[in-house]
């Protein structure tokens, strides 16, 4: 039997184009059907076989030839002359004599070239030559590109498999007998009832070198214990099998396919866009379904936005590019909210389970079990992946036990419906790709139950952070700062939740409980872009308790802001609800923060009176914690009014808490004031050793700010020392955590502290322009020196004068006062490396004095 297997090739693609299965095609050719499946396998069609075909294709009498000539050599045919609306089926597709491959096969011929799957296809194709893996496996999510990977594999595999690459469609099939009497018909052999079907395939295939690609068989129960007998009983058979779920074989080999990497969705450089595999794809197949399409690196953010909107799933982003003809990219974008409703495919050749989006994900659904359909819908309502305990509250009721929710995750896992991945701490997390939760929403919507659970949502992140927030004091601070990061999305999903449905109360709730992570972690724009929020919540919730709350949270995340009257009105008015409510830790605790507040605005008389109010109260109670915090600000306090003896004092206070070993927080703020008190008495290796003990407690904490100020601390220390590579290394690390905090003051020290290294490096104008900027900013913002520190930054910057002719220092100065935050920042960051300097007598004396107020 003569095989021609590059018009067997183009065959196939015609029918595939046209939407017909073999049957229907056969009967449009008014053929047998055995007799076309074995035209689609390479045997060489008879001259009634190629004349029905160039009626049906519409091909013209002069073009017969033509057709006779490619359909008995595999030769590359001059193009046929195909009506307009036909010209897609143009056999140019077929390959050549030279590379046209020997194996007979029943692969479609791939529609479009695969962008950004080079890797796996090249893994998949070795694993098949691999004498260990006959059965492999390949899973995924709905979307994610299963049938295309196959098809590919299976043209790259040709020349491995001498006696035929077979491919399947497992859709077309509703029952397993349907689809193993189409795998007989495929290779060759009608069903009969002599011999089961698996005994008759069996027998067909022997002891060949033959690869079967089996595609989408989720649906087709009982498959797996048919594949392990084709195995036992054909030694040299492969099979490759896309599914959405495992077979659950010993022998068989997983695959995991995942989806396309996306762009960052922030990114505005076009280059990196354009070079990502998603945006590739998109590309591609718009400019191949609209001609006029043109790509613009004004559109490439846009395009980044929805390709990670997308979750980089093959089949959505191509749904979505054939949108482009209709609509423009920016259109498009606002519209993915809707990704159910508007993304569907225009492709007549596409399966009928791919025809719209939601057909993909209903045919997945209705494969499930109906727990795992209940389990699958409630997940809709988390905003990001959770663990299993989360999952279990929210989800579990009368209907779903905790083992039901356990066994439920794990199989849609296994059918790649959700995700699964380990947290730092090696615990599960799982969560669903944004389009697999949409559809899973509007399934939960058609129950009439996406308000219940996501009221238990609601409030099960509620008495998290509330829980977390009471035990933030003890020595698991550092884990249960890890645990609120991990909920971030979950915080912010919430608070959006607890807003649209009007819920003020939650709102409050929540934020009070975070405010102490989100100053803690640095999360300070995320903080106040809830305060407008948080004043609209008090206006309708009664409660002064609450009300107290919430106003502490809000002093407590404004109080690193450089305008010191938002945390100031805050707290004074939880002080005031506080004395309301007649309740003295409350009040203990507000005047402690507006003694901190009072600091920071350099009013020292207003600041020992507050924390003295809070102190008399905290040495009569059980508020070890909050009394070892008020004698932690009594040292910063006593120091910045160079009382060094006084601070000590304090210190000796704090250090006989029997916990300060197992906190964290206190015992970094501890050692960091240590170091300080050294510093100012000039014993400066110790000062070193206690701000570098600070740091690591800091660092172990991730406590943003608080790290600036150790980084700080540490460069003075070893600018005193001589050590200036050293002290340069940590003012960068100091000043990049610090810009990116609306916090000023701080900005101001590490800028100082630049101005003191660059003149010891005899860089006088640069150090002047750095000095002009502080101290013009310090002056608008009325942030003077704390009196330790007011003699000897005087002094530098007199000094510092002397080094200039008249008229170079005061331009320098000018300058540095009209610089901006950034261009000030850049002229520090970019100055002399530091390597080469000079050690000036004169100018090692000149210590300015940079304090921090966020913690000492």
């Amino acid at each position: 039997m003569k095989q021609r297997q590059a018009f067997a090739a183009w065959l196939r693609h015609v029918r595939h184009e046209l939407q017909f299965t073999q049957d229907q095609f056969a009967e449009q050719l008014n053929y047998a059907t055995v007799t076309y499946r074995k035209v689609e396998r390479g045997l060489a069609p008879s001259a009634t076989f190629l004349e029905r075909l160039a009626a049906l294709l519409e091909l013209p009498t002069s073009d017969m030839s033509t057709l006779q000539e490619f359909a008995s050599s595999d030769v590359v045919v001059q193009a046929l002359a195909l009506p307009q609306h036909l010209e897609h089926l143009q056999p140019a597709v077929a390959p050549s004599s030279e590379c046209a491959p020997t194996a007979p096969h029943t692969l479609p011929a791939l529609p479009y070239e695969l962008v950004g799957r080079q890797r796996e296809i090249e893994t998949l194709t070795l694993l098949l030559q691999h004498p260990q893996h006959r059965l492999i496996t390949v899973i995924g999510p709905p979307g994610v590109g299963k049938t295309r990977i196959a098809q590919a594999v299976g043209w790259a595999s040709l020349h491995a498999f001498a006696d035929g690459v077979w491919y399947i469609e497992g859709l077309q099939c509703a029952t397993i007998e349907d689809f193993w009497v189409t795998v007989a018909s495929e290779l060759g052999r009608s069903a009969s009832s002599s011999t089961t079907i698996i005994e008759q395939i069996s027998a067909l295939i022997g002891d060949t070198s033959t690869l079967l690609i089996l595609d989408n068989c989720e649906h087709l129960s009982g498959i797996n214990l048919d594949l392990a007998q084709l195995l036992a009983q054909c030694s040299q058979l492969k099979i490759m099998v896309t599914s959405r779920t495992s077979l659950k074989l010993r022998m068989e080999h997983l695959f995991w396919l995942h989806p396309l990497p996306t762009p960052d969705p922030h990114s505005s450089d076009p280059a990196a866009i354009w070079a990502n595999p998603a945006v590739q794809l998109f590309c591609q197949r718009a400019q191949a379904t609209n001609q006029h399409w043109q790509i613009n690196d004004s559109q490439a953010p846009i395009i980044a936005q929805i390709c990670y909107h997308l979750d980089g799933l093959p089949l959505v982003i191509e749904l979505a590019a054939v949108r482009t003809q209709f609509v423009t990219p920016t259109t498009l974008l606002a519209r993915l909210n809707n990704r159910l409703g508007i993304l569907t495919n225009a492709m007549h050749d596409a399966p009928a389970h791919q025809v719209t989006l939601r057909h993909t994900l209903e045919w997945s659904y209705q494969l499930l079990e109906t727990k795992e359909q209940r389990i699958f819908t409630r997940l809709s309502v988390f905003s990001a992946d959770s663990d299993l305990e989360a999952i279990a509250a929210v989800c579990s009721d009368l209907e779903l036990s905790s083992d039901d929710i356990f066994n439920g995750i794990a199989n849609l896992v296994a059918k790649s419906l959700v995700t699964h991945r380990p947290d730092t701490h090696g615990f599960s997390r799982f969560g669903m790709l944004a389009t697999i939760r949409e559809f899973a929403a509007s399934m939960l919507a058609e129950q009439g139950q996406t308000d219940h659970y996501a009221q238990r949502y609601i409030n099960y992140y509620i008495e998290l952070a509330e829980r977390i927030d009471r035990d933030l004091r003890g020595q698991e601070q550092v884990r249960l700062m890890e645990q609120l990061e991990a909920e971030f999305h979950h915080w912010q999903a919430v608070l959006r939740l607890c807003l649209n449905q009007q819920n003020y109360s939650g709102f409050l709730r929540l934020f009070a409980a975070l405010s102490q992570f989100w100053y803690g972690h640095g999360h300070f724009m995320e903080a106040w872009q809830w305060l407008g929020a948080v004043d609209l919540a008090m206006a309708h919730v009664e409660s002064p308790a609450l009300q107290a709350r919430a106003t502490l949270g809000a002093g407590i995340v404004t109080n690193i802001h450089h305008r010191l009257d938002l945390p100031l009105g805050y707290l004074t008015r939880t002080l005031d609800l506080c004395q309301q409510l007649n309740d003295p830790q409350g009040t203990a605790m507000a005047q402690l923060l507006l003694g901190l507040v009072m600091m920071r605005k350099h009013q020292y008389v207003q600041a020992t009176r507050r924390l003295g109010a809070s102190l008399a109260f905290l040495a009569q109670s059980n508020e070890f914690w909050l009394l070892s915090i008020n004698h932690l600000l009594m040292s910063q306090l006593n120091i910045y009014l160079n009382d060094l003896a006084q601070a000590s004092h304090y210190l000796e206070l704090v250090a006989q808490s029997p916990q300060l070993a197992h906190d964290p927080f206190r015992l970094s703020w501890y050692q960091s004031l240590k170091g300080h008190v050294a510093f100012y008495r000039q014993a400066y290796q110790q000062a070193l050793a206690w701000h570098q003990q600070s740091l690591l407690e800091r660092q172990k904490l991730g406590i943003k700010g608080d790290i600036a100020v150790s980084w700080l601390r540490i460069a003075q220390t070893q600018r005193a020392l001589g050590n200036y590579p050293e002290t340069r290394r940590a003012l960068e690390q100091s000043l990049q955590l610090w810009r990116m905090h609306d916090n000023q003051e701080n900005v101001l020290h590490c800028l100082e502290e630049f101005a003191a290294l660059l003149a010891h490096e005899h860089e006088y104008q640069t150090a002047t322009c750095l000095l002009g900027y502080a101290w013009f900013h310090r002056e608008q913002r009325q942030l003077p020196y704390a009196p330790i520190d007011q003699a000897s930054a005087q002094q530098f910057a007199t000094w510092l004068q002397t080094q200039l002719p008249s008229s170079t220092w005061h331009s320098a100065w000018i300058h540095g006062q009209n610089l901006s935050l950034d261009a000030a920042i850049s002229l520090a960051l970019n100055s002399a490396d530091g390597d080469q300097l000079v050690y000036d007598p004169l100018a090692s004396q000149l210590d300015i004095g940079l304090l921090s107020i966020a913690s000492g």
